[in-house]
């Protein structure tokens, strides 16, 4: 187990956090972003400091590609000089892009709620795998529902699974998005809806004054908000309709 830190030594951490915390998009901001065309959009962003004017002047697929990359790129050289545990953030970025091999990472972090985060985290992959299209699904474990109930459930029909997960924390994630796909023949709201939830489960820690995590609950909002702005713009260069992008409007952390 790890060490528990002192929460007053993230005092300086927090306070840049809440600067930074001021530039991150709203809910309307997106929205608004949905509704102009392409290079209004991008003028639109160029106006956030996070963004700057260079983002004004990209026109393909492969520069918005590098230029938020770079951005994230920025965001974990950022977050690594604030928190104290080295060890812990590469924990943390395991279980967010390889949660199949560090789901057993859980236990070493020592805080609370982000073990709950992640547990939500592991969750809501089995429920997209659940409903993936692969024959061979490879649940992952760690996470509060146990792996065998996703095994059991593979086998059951749909109205069955939606049943199931009316007792959990996830009952409209799984009905709104599988209705959705059954419409559309797509899963874009059922990852909207996840993602929705993983946010909203981070917002409570907008009010925490101490500790490491409100460090890493931003972190995790603005990696939230690059994904959105790429695939608004990506959206827009390859001329989805906007009904499609309001689908997938996740919502923001601020």
């Amino acid at each position: 187990m790890s060490r528990i830190p002192d929460p007053y030594s993230y005092a300086f951490a927090v306070g840049k956090i809440r600067a930074k915390e001021t530039l991150l998009l709203k809910e309307k901001d997106f929205q608004k972003l949905i509704d102009l065309d392409f290079n209004e959009a991008l003028q639109f962003l160029s106006k956030n400091r996070s963004y700057g004017q260079k983002i004004s002047s990209l026109d393909s697929i492969e520069e918005i590609e590098e230029f938020l990359k770079d951005k994230e790129e920025e965001l974990v050289s950022l977050i690594e000089s604030l928190i104290k545990e080295k060890a812990l953030f590469k924990i943390i970025n395991g279980l967010i892009f390889s949660p199949q091999k560090l789901s057993q990472s859980l236990d070493l972090l020592s805080s609370e709620f982000l073990k709950n985060y992640f547990k939500h985290y592991i969750d809501l992959i089995n429920i997209k795998r659940l409903f993936s299209l692969k024959e061979e699904k490879e649940f992952i474990k760690g996470g509060f529902i146990q792996e065998k109930l996703f095994k059991e459930l593979e086998n059951k029909d749909k109205k069955e699974i939606i049943k199931f997960f009316k007792n959990t924390p996830y009952g409209d994630i799984v009905e709104k998005g599988f209705l959705y796909y059954k419409k559309e023949d797509s899963f874009l709201y059922l990852e909207t809806l996840i993602k929705s939830f993983l946010i909203d489960f981070l917002k409570i820690q907008k009010y925490n004054p101490f500790g490491l995590e409100p460090v890493i609950a931003y972190y995790l909002a603005y990696l939230n908000e690059l994904s959105l702005v790429r695939f608004i713009l990506i959206g827009k260069l390859l001329g989805l309709k906007k009904e499609v992008l309001e689908k997938g409007l996740v919502k923001t952390y601020v």
